[in-house]
């Protein structure tokens, strides 16, 4: 099965939760849902957050000039 972006899922979740704030829609919301879970079990690690760590001798401060 294919690795799928985190930013799909974000979107999926959005979508999920769109049919969450519509109470008559809850069909849909257990659909998207069971959808969401699948495409977390596929989802690549986003490993955007720890670039900087990786990358830098060290983390840097606000007071370094």
């Amino acid at each position: 099965m294919e690795v799928i972006p985190s930013a799909n899922v974000g979107l999926k979740i959005n979508e999920w939760h769109m049919y969450i704030n519509r109470f008559d829609d809850v069909r849909n919301a257990e659909k998207v849902k069971a959808e969401v879970e699948q495409m977390i079990d596929v989802m690549e690690e986003n490993k955007s957050r720890f670039t900087h760590i990786l990358s830098a001798d060290r983390v840097q401060t606000p007071y370094d000039a």
